[in-house]
């Protein structure tokens, strides 16, 4: 059975099934803190909660959701390659890790409530911060890109950054 993972406001679809694999899979850590790689634009994704507006100083919009960030929370997300899918968005393929890592971001994001939210970011870039509804399944990612972000330079980005 496949499924289509949709979050809104800004779009993240996977295809998942429904068998095998574990919520549990560790992620594998592509880079250590301090490692020259770590200045390299890099897919990262966190799970955080929405909050009131104006609440707090790390309370941001993200394209429509307050988000409480915590810039330190983000996790690398392992891509192999990125291209601009259609206009406005990017496909990802992701490395072993990084599909590991997105599973287990989803399957606890979906599982933590109405106020959950996986964030993405390019560089210091938020780009969404959509309601998960299921596990992620896979290794290609489609993210839908907001109209004021070039999705040829994020996926160029990407690429560079990629190992």
């Amino acid at each position: 059975m496949r499924m289509i993972a949709a979050m809104v406001p800004v779009l993240l679809t996977a295809a998942a099934c429904t068998d095998g694999g574990g919520a549990g899979d560790e992620a594998e850590s592509a880079t250590s803190p301090g490692s020259p790689e770590t200045s390299r634009a890099a897919l990262e994704m966190a799970v955080f909660e929405t909050c009131p507006q104006d609440w707090d100083s790390q309370c941001v919009s993200i394209h429509g959701e307050n988000v409480l960030v915590d810039p330190s929370g983000f996790e690398r997300v392992g891509v192999d390659v990125a291209d601009q899918a259609v206009a406005g968005a990017i496909e990802v393929t992701l490395d072993s890790g990084g599909a590991k890592a997105v599973r287990r971001m989803t399957a606890g994001a979906s599982h933590a409530g109405e106020n959950a939210r996986l964030v993405t970011r390019v560089d210091t870039e938020l780009l969404s911060a959509v309601r998960v509804r299921g596990e992620f399944r896979g290794e290609r990612l489609q993210i839908s890109i907001p109209q004021d972000v070039d999705a040829v330079a994020v996926a160029e980005k990407l690429n560079a950054g990629a190992d």
